[in-house]
């Protein structure tokens, strides 16, 4: 990488902070996840609390998942669309609704309507972000295109930090129903945010003029194992959020609730979770100058966090609140890469469907890991569920190696025939390969 390439790339960083589009894609984000993250956590230590089970806890972040893995194509097409800007617009405003219908339903103690919404909340809540990744391929240009793929999410975490003191705050001051308006409010305001954004379809955008090809005939799996990087990507984005997030599903209300015995610091466990992710997002582009090592990075620090995980559930307050510190920001440093990586690689116009196949799938492990989880936490086999997590972070690391080794295969059998698509990192601009 040249001193030009380097500081160029420093100045795309900094020029996002100031660039129109990017702060309407990541204001947005930041004030839904407040509301979001405060009824979330709100919803889940009551459940805990009421019912004395974790995994009625953890539930309430696994149930938001089911809809879209059964609407996978669905969510794919909607969010492909040239109006992809209304769609979000709209999905923003039924998570909304579906947020004030939730809180009513678990201030009248109907725990069963409450999953059902919060299901119906997570399949808009899918659109939006799909639909968001779409927006980040379109809007921005090729210098621009890694900084904005690393960063467009980070408002995301932060809102969710600010989500948990908030909810500290207000906590035993304001009843479940005015947190479910409060969720609506800021869902109405996130809506607002893209209604302003300038139209602009995905095949329109500058990421189009970037050198992007046209449309393939290729199904979404066969363009991502065509690549070889992007087999890493997947495998590591499938670690990320199918074991860590669901580990992490069930130990932030569990820490507080079952191993410390203080449910009162739930909202402090949030806070504490969101600033080791958000410091992971603020790494995710230094680290991700390391362009051709990235991928095998990612695999490499999925291993090392399978080993961490054990820290939370068997030290003490201290000890456990820095080693989840740790966890995440170790954990979004994986998710932030790895989608920022296929962000950057593959086409945009198969993009859409690709990350549906590839959320579909880590959401299905999601749902299993923290159902799974749960159970064992429920039968205090704290042990047994870290020893089992660990093992599968392992051989999903395996299996990730052998698919990398065969698509390499096939990349170099192929390059005999026709020149390859390469990606020039004295320029700085991206294409993709395979």
């Amino acid at each position: 990488m040249t001193p030009r390439t380097d500081s160029g790339r420093r100045g795309a960083r900094w020029g996002l902070a100031g660039n129109p589009r990017f702060l309407l894609l990541w204001f947005p984000m930041l004030i839904s996840a407040i509301g979001s993250f405060l009824l979330l956590l709100t919803v889940s230590a009551n459940l805990v609390v009421e019912h004395g089970s974790s995994l009625l806890g953890s539930l309430v972040f696994a149930v938001p998942w089911i809809l879209p893995i059964i609407a996978l194509r669905q969510v794919g097409s909607v969010t492909a669309a040239g109006r992809v800007r209304r769609t979000i617009v709209g999905s923003e405003l039924c998570a909304g609704a579906c947020s004030i219908a939730c809180a009513f339903s678990l201030s009248h103690r109907f725990v069963a309507g409450v999953l059902v919404l919060l299901a119906a909340r997570g399949l808009f809540e899918a659109v939006t972000k799909n639909g968001r990744t779409v927006l980040v391929g379109a809007l921005f240009d090729s210098s621009a295109l890694p900084a904005a793929s690393y960063l467009f999410n980070s408002s995301y975490y932060l809102g969710g930090a600010l989500g948990g003191v908030l909810g500290q705050g207000l906590a035993g001051h304001l009843p479940i129903a005015g947190i479910g308006l409060l969720d609506a409010a800021t869902y109405c305001v996130s809506a607002l945010c893209y209604f302003a954004l300038a139209r602009m379809s995905p095949q329109d955008g500058p990421a189009r003029a970037s050198g992007r090809r046209e449309p393939g005939r290729e199904s979404p799996l066969a363009a991502i194992l065509a690549n070889p990087r992007c087999v890493l990507y997947a495998a590591s984005l499938l670690v990320s959020v199918g074991l860590f997030q669901g580990y992490f599903n069930c130990v932030r209300t569990l820490m507080p609730v079952a191993i410390w015995g203080r449910s009162g610091l739930v909202m402090y466990v949030q806070i504490i979770a969101s600033s080791g992710i958000l410091l992971g997002v603020l790494i995710a582009p230094l680290v991700g100058r390391l362009r051709q090592a990235t991928p095998w990075l990612c695999v490499a620090l999925c291993i090392v966090n399978g080993a961490v995980l054990f820290v939370p559930l068997f030290a003490g307050m201290q000890l456990g609140s820095a080693g989840l510190f740790l966890f995440l920001v170790i954990f979004e440093l994986i998710f932030t890469l790895a989608q920022g990586g296929l962000i950057q690689e593959l086409r945009l116009s198969g993009l859409s469907h690709a990350m549906s196949l590839i959320n579909a799938a880590a959401v299905l492990l999601l749902i299993a890991s923290t159902i799974g989880f749960g159970v064992l936490a429920d039968l205090h086999r704290y042990l047994t569920a870290a020893i089992l997590f660990l093992g599968c972070v392992l051989a999903l690391c395996s299996l990730a190696a052998l698919a990398w080794r065969a698509s390499s295969h096939r990349l170099a059998s192929a390059r005999t025939t026709c020149p390859p698509l390469s990606s020039s990192t004295a320029t700085g601009t991206f294409e993709h390969r395979g």
